[in-house]
């Protein structure tokens, strides 16, 4: 079980009406915890809520499919390989500053919430001069360079992940990350038929994340035909970069055994009826499997900062709650899912496990503590 001298729940929160602006953006692994946290506000009283993300990015269209305002603003990332060329960031992050500083003075806010990444850094800069309250939220083991820098200004930072300390001090609260409606029993023939899947075979759910893996897609799919052999069913998830045609036109694959997909909308129907999942290792997909009890294979990217999805499922594999598979060793993937799928005491053990990690009231914790 995770420990921390700093874990934070309230359960009667003084209810009074207030507005926020989110910050988010880039990934689903920013934009997904700032909804959870938007919809928890939503709960309690009529709340105005204001999400900022980057123009042209995924977090648009994401947060006004989910019924939320969005204004975006014109910031691009650090280019950590290749320095020249952010010479481009610094009129981006000035004029990103200005849009920020009009929309916080537009709107008003009573708190600012950062989600992390480089959206967060004008938004966050804007919230401090402008004398409002700010709050940021790390999901990782290893904190992003914007929640490194911004902290200074932050009243508390929420994180995922306990002794935190290291990187924020006492303005670290551990809570665990937010999920988005971390519904547990979800009505598994609703989720088959969803899918158009069997009810009689075994179903291994693969993710990579909401860009997409190459490597694992394309071990996954060169292998369909041992899948189909051993009778499991693959539900797989390529990423809106990746285009399905391409994968059918190479792979040939059986449409009765391998359903692949650019993006599973319904996560909770996928997590349903997956009897393991294999899957990347950001933050916030290892807090919704440990919210599912789901036994996992991980296969944590090389190419992210810090090395930090493999510092993220670290304690996880060290208690025998997960499996590890090394992106070098990737070929051993379809093997390990087939003996796994078919060892019924390794799946219990590890549903076991992981559910020891599980802390779906995140998102409530969260909204608690800034209502104090």
């Amino acid at each position: 079980m995770l420990n921390s001298n700093k874990i934070f729940v309230l359960t009667n929160p003084t209810i009074r009406y207030m507005k926020y602006i989110i910050a988010c953006g880039g990934t689903g692994g920013h934009i997904y915890p700032g909804i959870a946290i938007a919809n928890e506000l939503k709960k309690y009283t009529d709340n105005d809520v204001l999400f900022i993300g980057v123009n042209g990015h995924m977090e648009i269209d994401i947060l006004k499919n989910n019924g939320f305002e969005i204004h975006g603003i014109d910031i691009i990332g650090l280019n950590r390989k290749n320095l020249f060329k952010n010479i481009f960031l610094i009129p981006k992050l000035i004029k990103s500053f200005f849009q920020s500083m009009s929309i916080v003075k537009n709107f008003n806010p009573d708190t600012i919430i950062g989600m992390g990444g480089y959206v967060t850094v004008p938004v966050v800069i804007a919230a401090k001069l402008c004398g409002k309250t700010i709050y940021l939220q790390e999901q990782n083991a290893v904190p992003g360079l914007a929640n490194k820098m911004l902290h200074r200004f932050a009243r508390k930072v929420f994180t995922g992940f306990p002794n935190m300390e290291k990187y924020f001090g006492d303005k670290s609260i551990y809570t665990g990350n937010p999920t988005i409606n971390p519904d547990i029993n979800t009505d598994s023939n609703s989720a088959y038929e969803y899918f158009n899947l069997s009810t009689e075979r075994p179903i291994a759910l693969i993710i990579g994340g909401s860009l997409g893996a190459k490597n694992i897609i394309d071990t996954i799919l060169k292998n369909n035909k041992t899948f189909a052999n051993n009778n499991i069913q693959i539900l797989l998830s390529i990423g809106k970069n990746n285009n399905i045609e391409d994968f059918k036109n190479r792979y040939k694959f059986d449409n009765s055994f391998i359903k692949v997909l650019s993006y599973i909308d319904r996560m909770d129907y996928a997590y349903s009826i997956a009897s393991i999942v294999v899957s990347r290792a950001g933050a916030i997909t290892i807090s919704e499997l440990c919210n599912y009890k789901k036994p996992t294979i991980f296969i944590p990217s090389p190419n992210v900062t810090n090395n930090h999805q493999m510092k993220n499922v670290r304690q996880l594999i060290l208690t025998n709650s997960a499996i590890l598979i090394e992106e070098k060793n990737i070929d051993a993937l379809p093997t390990k899912i087939i003996q796994l799928i078919n060892d019924k005491e390794q799946l219990k053990q590890l549903s076991e496990n992981i559910s020891k990690y599980s802390k779906p009231t995140a998102a409530h914790d969260i909204v608690n503590y800034m209502k104090l």
